[in-house]
């Protein structure tokens, strides 16, 4: 991004959808449950809105669920009076390469079902340069390369910043796009650690709902004085804020020791596994004993 090679973004989240009861199968969400929480009149209806007040008149790139809440968007859309299209894995070549064609010629929203997430380049399929400049990502995912590729398709280089708005918690569970991350061959544990760690601190203006990095006193949007009293916070619900992440990654990076980590984990409220399975991600094993013993004589104040 700071080369130019990708374009900048702004990121609006939901203040905050509840997927607490969709099954998790093979590593990712059930479709069907999915299909069932999100293919509903309310969603596909902020789907429509949101895109009306954060991307009018932009190309945007609709990631559906499964093929029935895809057609339910495009409905939605095209009732919207948006120029909309629909393509899924069943769809004819013929017809992938008429509805694309639409797409780059009248933008609008190309919603998609699992065919446009990864290598997805509309300028290439065009022959000219014809960037994605939004995604409306309403299909969750535990995995963090489908999260980044799907925001991906709007990262390629343009003039303007690309509109990310995610209607599904993606930002929140996988972080923003642009986080420094620290990648391992370790396995299983390694994976575990990046979802156990995954949450995002921002705080969200009551008044024009703006969301920024907890600190200063008025909202950098609105500059109306911040409630600080969580509970006084209207949210209505599918609501979209703007999105800006707290890049937990460089403090745990310069916490190199065992006491250091001990120290940061149990400032954040974290459990004695978390520092283990942080220092075998970096090819160091400690005796549980040791661990248990610096846990107990460590005493900090959880900001948690």
């Amino acid at each position: 991004m700071q080369r130019g090679h990708l374009s900048q973004y702004r990121a609006f989240a939901p203040v905050q959808p509840d997927l607490s009861a969709l099954r998790v199968r093979a590593g990712d969400y059930v479709l069907s449950d999915v299909e069932t929480e999100l293919d509903k009149p309310s969603i596909v209806g902020d789907a429509v809105q949101h895109y009306r007040r954060l991307a009018d008149g932009l190309r945007c790139l609709v990631f559906a669920a499964s093929r029935k809440h895809g057609e339910h968007l495009r409905a939605a859309y095209e009732l919207a009076g948006i120029p909309s299209v629909y393509v899924d894995g069943e769809s004819t070549d013929d017809e992938r390469v008429e509805r694309i064609a639409s797409f780059a010629r009248n933008g609008g929203v190309l919603v998609n079902v699992a065919l446009c997430v990864e290598g997805f380049d509309l300028s290439a399929q065009i022959g000219r340069d014809v960037p994605i400049e939004a995604v409306s990502l309403q299909n969750p995912t535990q995995s963090l390369a489908r999260a980044m590729q799907m925001i991906g398709r709007a990262l390629r280089p343009k003039p303007e910043p690309a509109i990310i708005m995610d209607h599904v918690n993606i930002l929140s569970t996988h972080g923003c796009p642009d986080d420094h991350r620290e990648w391992s061959l370790q396995g299983f544990a390694a994976k575990t650690t990046k979802r156990t760690e995954a949450g995002v601190l921002v705080r969200v203006c009551h008044i024009c709902a703006g969301a920024f990095k907890p600190g200063p006193q008025e909202c950098p949007y609105c500059n109306k004085p911040i409630r600080l009293t969580p509970r006084e916070i209207k949210q209505r619900e599918g609501e979209l804020a703007e999105f800006e992440r707290i890049d937990k990654r460089r403090e745990e990076r310069s916490a190199r020791t065992l006491t250091e980590l001990v120290t940061l984990a149990k400032e954040r409220g974290y459990k004695k596994g978390w520092v283990a399975m942080r220092l075998q991600g970096r090819g160091q094993r400690v005796p549980w004993s040791l661990l248990e013993e610096a846990w107990s004589t460590m005493t900090v104040k959880s900001s948690v």
